[in-house]
């Protein structure tokens, strides 16, 4: 089984019930169905290549047991079925206050709305460029792939993960995770070495150093021998700066890097933990990258960005 020294502090959310209509524009790629993880995210005030509209998704779950990342993960999947290689999201809807009132009082329902264009964007090399969220300059395989939307209570992040790499959400919700990485040919359980997006509360007067150094204290209590180095921090593409830790020696034998990115009420945490030397210095690298394509957004009331 693998460790989850690092990613204890997250929610673990309900299985969501998420249905998704659908008006279809363009039946020309059917025949043709992207893989979920494969279908990239634009935000509306996104640049977006040429493309071809696909269809219209509109989306809805009862809002007691799915959030916005349930939400999208379903609007990627149903686009991608039809063909269509991204999706353009639009404004979530929360129900009103009536709404929840009637679904407490009376069993009816209540739900949570999400409306997405689903596009297909052509695979010229010009165009993949626009398309992937770029993190500085990097080896072979170390090229970044189709970007998330993670979402917290009161924030959302956006990560892009390596082109030869799954992003799931839905294992990160099992193990307590916004999400976890590994690679395509291996999962959660048994890759060489995984990556993991998680988030520290700001409670009471913790500030970021705060957080950060109580998260510490943590790891050493659970294994005394760790020996803890703060190492050069790394700049994110939006300006944040992300503040790295490399740990030896724990209770499990791996060797961790991990990042915390202060924000305004929580502090982001993102990990690498390999299982071996060799695999340690070949993800490295890729787990940089992926710090460095993070971008913050914060959830304005109401559940819009």
């Amino acid at each position: 089984m693998r460790p989850t020294r690092w990613i204890v502090a997250a929610p673990v959310l309900l299985a969501a019930c998420v249905s998704v209509n659908k008006s279809i524009l363009d039946r020309s790629m059917m025949d043709l169905p992207v893989p979920k993880d494969e279908v990239y995210v634009y935000l509306p005030g996104d640049s977006i290549p040429e493309y071809r509209r696909i269809a219209i998704l509109n989306a809805k779950g009862d809002v007691d047991v799915t959030d916005e990342a349930q939400m999208i993960d379903k609007l990627r999947e149903e686009a991608g079925k039809l063909g269509a290689n991204a999706i353009i999201l639009g404004d979530t809807e929360e129900p009103s206050t009536g709404a929840r009132i009637a679904k407490a009082l009376f069993d009816t329902s209540a739900d949570r709305r999400t409306q997405a264009i689903a596009i297909y964007v052509p695979p010229a090399p010009s165009t993949r460029e626009a398309a992937v969220p770029t993190a500085g300059q990097g080896t072979p395989g170390d090229s970044l792939g189709g970007g998330a939307i993670l979402y917290g209570e009161n924030f959302a992040l956006m990560v892009a993960a390596p082109g030869d790499w799954v992003i799931d959400s839905e294992t990160g919700r099992q193990v307590g995770a916004l999400a976890v990485m590994y690679p395509k040919d291996s999962g959660w359980d048994d890759a060489r070495a995984v990556m993991y997006v998680s988030f520290l509360d700001k409670k009471d007067t913790l500030d970021f150093q705060g957080a950060v150094q109580h998260d510490l204290q943590r790891t050493r209590n659970e294994s005394p021998g760790i020996e803890i180095e703060q190492l050069a921090s790394v700049p994110t593409q939006h300006g944040d700066t992300a503040q790295v830790y490399r740990t030896t020696g724990d209770r499990w034998g791996n060797s961790d890097l991990v990042a915390f990115i202060d924000q305004p009420n929580v502090v982001i945490v993102m990990g690498m933990s390999a299982q071996t030397a060799e695999a340690f210095e070949a993800t490295r690298p890729v787990f940089e990258n992926v710090v460095a394509s993070y971008t913050y957004m914060e959830k304005e009331p109401g559940g819009r960005r």
